[in-house]
């Protein structure tokens, strides 16, 4: 019984790491990624090709990130479609910061921060405040 239930747990990690990688990117940029039909919002590991990120928000949760380099810079954000809040972080800074937005018209056009801004002093523009 233990060697069936460990073969069905191999099998199971196999199906779901080949879904993983046959997840279509999107490249990175300040823009909001809506989910896959599966649940996820996958981003190269740089602008060229990279590793593959791939994220499993909460339900109606849309992503942006943005990488020039993997590991070096980036920036990353998420919103609840249903909410009035975007939180965004940068590898440039340990703050977390949010910006409201009107819940009738949506997000829009507010992005996070372009990875070329991280750690100058115009990144966060305006709107965007930092948490305490």
């Amino acid at each position: 019984m233990k060697i069936k239930t460990l073969a069905l747990f191999a099998a199971l990690l196999m199906i779901t790491a080949s879904v993983a990688y046959a997840a279509t990117a999107t490249a990175p940029s300040t823009a909001w990624v809506a989910q896959a039909t599966d649940g996820t919002v996958t981003f190269p590991g740089d602008t060229t090709n990279g590793p593959l990120l791939s994220f499993k928000p909460s339900a109606n949760v849309s992503m942006a990130y943005d990488s020039a380099t993997p590991g070096t810079s980036y920036s990353v954000g998420a919103y609840h479609t249903s909410g009035a809040k975007a939180y965004s972080t940068s590898s440039a800074d340990s703050k977390i910061y949010m910006i409201d937005f009107p819940p009738a018209t949506g997000i829009g056009t507010i992005v996070i921060p372009a990875v070329a801004t991280v750690g100058t002093s115009t990144q966060w523009g305006a709107g965007w405040s930092a948490l305490k």
